[in-house]
């Protein structure tokens, strides 16, 4: 087993281990955690003109994004675990067969660098404001996993040849 592979697997198992323990948090803290998504959406400590038009605070709807954000941790997690294990699996098959068993992580990975710049960074950062949040500014955190999500993507992404 070459250095990259073994680095691509573990890489793999371990932003698996992530995604589902960060769902199981936020499955068993759910009403803690639900009230972050709930200040953000409504822009609870943001400040200007934009905060009236933007603002979210329909339960159904904070729910629901909520709900999303819990399904995309958990996909991303279940999606890295499938693939480290498939990898694991071809870990000494040859190189066409280890590069297609990677496909359900590298899947995992764009789910996880989805969330955590689209859905944090993006919509969180931007559109809700919540760089002007003193108390629920999560954008350092989810920069930071979304430098991670993009560096063990391209890591993934190359070739053992």
């Amino acid at each position: 087993m070459s250095n990259l592979r073994l680095s691509q697997t573990v890489l793999s198992a371990l932003l698996a281990a992530y995604g589902l323990l960060v769902a199981f948090t936020n499955l068993s803290d759910y009403g803690v955690n639900f009230e972050f998504v709930r200040m953000v959406a409504g822009m609870s400590d943001t400040f200007g003109a934009l905060k009236s038009g933007r603002s979210m605070q329909h339960p159904v709807f904070l729910n629901g994004m909520y709900i999303l954000i819990i399904a995309a941790e958990a996909g991303s997690g279940l999606l890295c675990a499938r693939g480290a294990w498939q990898m694991w699996q071809a870990r000494h098959a040859p190189d066409i067969l280890f590069e297609d068993r990677k496909r359900s992580a590298v899947l995992g990975l764009l789910l996880g660098l989805t969330l955590w710049f689209g859905a944090f960074v993006v919509v969180g950062g931007e559109w809700f404001l919540m760089w002007q949040s003193k108390t629920w500014n999560a954008q350092a955190t989810a920069f930071s996993l979304s430098i991670f999500y993009a560096v063990a993507l391209l890591i993934l992404l190359q070739k053992d040849n």
